[in-house]
């Protein structure tokens, strides 16, 4: 028996030497480490859902998940006149800032004129900015995907998902 924990002492030290070091030989330090893993959204919920599997799927976690996809992405402005509507999307004209501060709309068909197909989840909040007065005043309502019509301006707060935009809110502008 006393055998035994001594056998046991010794391989309890030895590991504990492995672990901790010991003697006076010094290891090269290392000025930074940086780990850099990228994964694709889609292998991110995979991985989720393949955790989840077995447990049925947990709306919280859904929830949380959602929260962080959208965090991630960067949430940007557009803004320009509509094309064409259809369903839940429309396709917008993207205005152009021009080198000297300049915002113009793009002649329809034209070679600088560069569309964008929004697409609009049912969470997407939608306002009716009129404009009075060349700018002078600003009376904001509350306004539908329905109000959306060929050739009115708007501007989108979203982000891109591939080449469409998906937008939280969406401004429509109408000069009295």
């Amino acid at each position: 028996m006393i055998k035994k924990n001594m056998t046991a002492a010794a391989v309890l030290s030895f590991i504990m030497m492995l672990a901790t070091g010991c003697g006076s030989r010094q290891l090269p330090v290392m000025e930074s480490t940086e780990i850099v893993v990228e994964q694709s959204e889609e292998a991110r919920a995979e991985d989720i859902l393949q955790t989840d599997q077995g447990e049925g799927m947990d709306e919280t976690k859904n929830e949380v998940f959602a929260d962080n996809e959208a965090e991630s992405r960067e949430l940007i402005w557009i803004g320009g006149k509509v094309r064409s509507v259809s369903g839940d999307s429309f396709v917008l004209s993207r205005t152009i800032v021009t080198s000297d501060s300049y915002v113009k709309t793009p002649e329809e068909g034209s070679p600088e004129e560069e569309l964008v197909t929004v697409r609009c989840p049912d969470t997407t909040v939608y306002e009716l900015q009129i404009i009075e007065g060349g700018g002078s005043g600003v009376k904001t309502l509350e306004a539908e995907f329905s109000d959306i019509k060929k050739g009115i301006g708007l501007e989108a707060y979203g982000y891109f998902d591939g080449d469409e935009f998906i937008p939280e809110k969406v401004c429509l502008e109408i000069e009295e």
